[in-house]
C-alpha cells in the first residue's frame, strides 16, 4: 500500500473522517492506480473519481492541428483559460 494511503487508513478512530472516494490520475500512460489503489478501493467500498483517461500530454499531442469536437476540448478551456 501507499505510504500516503497508509497514513490514511492509521488516523485515529476518533479523528478519522469516512473515506467514500478518491479522485486519481488513472490513464493509458498511467497504469499504476490499477494495481494499488483500484484493488484497495474496491476491498474498502470506495468510490474511484479518474481525472485524465487520456493521459496528460502525449495522446493530446497526436491531435495536435487537427479539429477535435467541441466537448473533447471543454474540459481544457475550463481548465487552462
Amino acid at each position: 500500500m501507499p505510504d500516503f494511503l497508509q497514513r490514511l487508513f492509521n488516523v485515529r478512530p476518533e479523528e478519522r473522517l469516512p473515506l467514500d472516494t478518491v479522485g486519481i490520475d488513472y490513464a493509458i500512460d498511467n497504469r499504476f492506480m490499477e494495481e494499488r489503489i483500484l484493488p484497495l478501493a474496491r476491498d474498502r467500498g470506495i468510490g474511484v473519481l479518474v481525472y485524465a483517461p487520456f493521459g496528460r500530454t502525449w495522446l493530446w499531442e497526436r491531435v495536435r492541428g487537427h479539429e477535435v469536437p467541441d466537448e473533447a476540448t471543454i474540459w481544457l478551456a475550463v481548465h487552462y483559460d
